[in-house]
């Protein structure tokens, strides 16, 4: 048993190691997904790293070639101002001044633009290269999660690579131990047929000895059927020849053929027993014992008679029971389904005989369903549900036979609050026929009577009874 004990417990710290390692598993599994997942969150971050700097090298370029534009413009202006101040030189006239002034400001407007469009294209530059650096820290960090990740994978492996040597231990033990209880069993079993062996040896002696204890009993009672033998046969001799048995051993003489003179003997007893006594009074004797005889007959066939009216008067009533409790059980039966239904706001009730063949002698099934449950027996009921199936039975009763006149003494005592509405109710709609007087500390039932009655003591050792008509109060109140 010890062993056995120490198994289970190692079969249980198997199954804890076992738990373990399927959660290690599960463990393993899932920071494998989280690895596969940094891995693709890596390879974007790469590839939006790759698509970034292609960006910044087209703005790079964008803005180079902005720069050179600038640079030309710039020239383009010193250009167009050593022109303007050649024209201003030789040109006098106020309206070509002002074309030279126009064209000059529509230069210096696009240079304006393009300066604009310097600062835009640094600005973006500016931020390129900030979300570079951003990108670089999250590659940064998604490479420390992942060693991270490996590390804790790696430890969850050798983890894994534990607990399955110690499943192998502890199969290994449990395999020894397996191998020990089958030594021990084997040795068990040698014991116990061992003991068998002696068992049998014993309950062979027992026998004997019994059959000594009988033997010793039967040789008890032989001597002492011996010993009265011999106390008749001496009481014999001295009632009968009146001498004791020294006498008789005196006068006795050897008898050669014992057959022969007890042949004798029994000749002389009958030949006696023949003479007998003359009887004076036969002939009376006969006609007063004929007489007793013709009256003792005529009493036995009176006897006889009223045996066979009596048998049949019970097969007429034995007929009659079974075909009134037969009426009276289905009709039972039936108001007890109703009444069950009624009780339990749902549900199947029903009454059988278990042998309706012999409905006298026959026991009763009773099969109850309440609403959601499915009972086999009534033991699985509760207390409270095997009350309010008895108390179904017996409404059901009072439903086929009526009484003037009951007194229920705490039947709903193991109900519930809503049961005993249930009931109470259930029993208002009874008192057309019947008057019930209930024994109850329950209040439901209470608030459904007519006439309450209580007993109090006020003083001590002199009772009081209280009465309170509920109908009269209820009429002077007002209620309905």
């Amino acid at each position: 048993k010890g062993l056995q004990e120490d198994l289970s417990a190692l079969q249980a710290k198997m199954a804890g190691i076992q738990g373990e390692l399927s959660t290690a598993q599960e463990d393993r599994i899932r920071f494998e997904a989280r690895s596969h997942q940094l891995k693709r969150s890596y390879e974007e971050a790469v590839s939006a790293k790759k698509q970034a700097a292609q960006e910044y090298g087209q703005l790079t370029e964008r803005l180079q070639e902005l720069k050179s534009q600038s640079l030309s413009s710039g020239d383009l202006e010193k250009e167009l101002s050593l022109q303007l101040s050649s024209l201003a030189e030789e040109l006098s006239e106020a309206g070509l001044k002002r074309e030279g002034l126009a064209g000059l400001a529509q230069y210096r407007l696009d240079i304006a633009t393009l300066s604009n469009e310097i600062g835009s294209v640094r600005q973006m530059a500016a931020e390129l290269a900030g979300q570079k650096q951003n990108r670089q820290m999250h590659i940064q960090l998604l490479h420390d999660q992942r060693a991270e990740l490996e590390t804790e994978n790696r430890r969850i492996r050798q983890k894994i690579v534990q607990m399955e040597t110690r499943h192998a231990a502890y199969a290994e033990q449990a395999a020894s131990l397996q191998q020990e209880i089958a030594a021990r069993m084997e040795r068990r079993n040698a014991c116990e047929a061992q003991a068998n062996g002696m068992r049998a040896q014993e309950k062979e002696v027992t026998g004997r000895r019994e059959q000594a204890g009988r033997e010793l009993a039967r040789l008890e009672e032989k001597k002492n059927a011996l010993q009265s033998d011999y106390d008749a046969i001496i009481g014999r001799l001295w009632d009968e020849y009146e001498i004791t048995r020294s006498q008789a051993v005196e006068q006795s003489r050897p008898v050669s053929d014992i057959n022969g003179a007890q042949r004798r003997l029994n000749e002389l007893k009958s030949r006696i027993k023949a003479l007998g006594t003359v009887n004076v009074g036969a002939v009376e004797e006969y006609q007063e014992v004929s007489e007793r005889y013709r009256f003792l007959k005529s009493q036995i066939e009176d006897i006889e008679n009223s045996r066979t009216e009596l048998n049949r008067l019970i097969d007429e009533l034995t007929m009659d029971m079974q075909s009134i409790f037969t009426e009276n059980f289905s009709q039972i039966s039936e108001h007890f389904a109703q009444v069950f239904t009624q009780l339990f706001d749902g549900g199947r009730g029903e009454l059988s005989l278990t042998d309706p063949q012999n409905v006298l002698d026959s026991g009763i099934e009773i099969y109850v369903q309440p609403p959601g449950k499915i009972i086999k027996n009534l033991a699985a009921l509760s207390g409270g549900e095997q009350a309010f199936v008895a108390i179904a039975i017996y409404f059901a009763i009072l439903k086929v036979r009526p009484s003037p006149f009951v007194l229920l003494d705490e039947i709903e005592a193991a109900l519930d609050d809503v049961n005993v509405v249930k009931y109470a109710q259930y029993l208002r709609t009874m008192c057309g026929k019947t008057q019930f007087i209930a024994i109850t500390h329950r209040r439901g039932t209470m608030e459904e009577a007519d006439v309450l009655y209580g007993v109090t003591m006020q003083e001590e050792g002199v009772s009081k009874l209280l009465e309170l008509n509920v109908g009269e109060i209820e009429s002077k109140l007002g209620i309905s």
